[in-house]
């Protein structure tokens, strides 16, 4: 979940930046770190889908994070993905 939270804090950067400079071009940028936080949000569904496959877990082992993250992590990118 570090590497996802990472990855959108890199976004958030570009994205910032874009603003903050709109003069420059940071279409490479966005692009990159946009999948990335994709590639991130990914592999922790995935990862968080496997955890919910092993037979002793439990809502309780899950904590919930699955459904708070996701709400969380989706918005940014759907709003600026292309």
């Amino acid at each position: 979940m570090a590497q996802m939270l990472d990855a959108y804090r890199d976004y958030f950067r570009a994205i910032r930046e874009s603003y903050i400079q709109p003069d420059a071009s940071f279409e490479g940028a966005l692009v990159r770190t946009r999948q990335a936080a994709r590639g991130a949000r990914s592999n922790r569904e995935a990862s968080f889908g496997r955890m919910r496959a092993e037979p002793a877990t439990t809502a309780r082992d899950e904590g919930g994070a699955h459904g708070h993250v996701g709400q969380f992590a989706r918005p940014d990118v759907r709003h600026h993905g292309a």
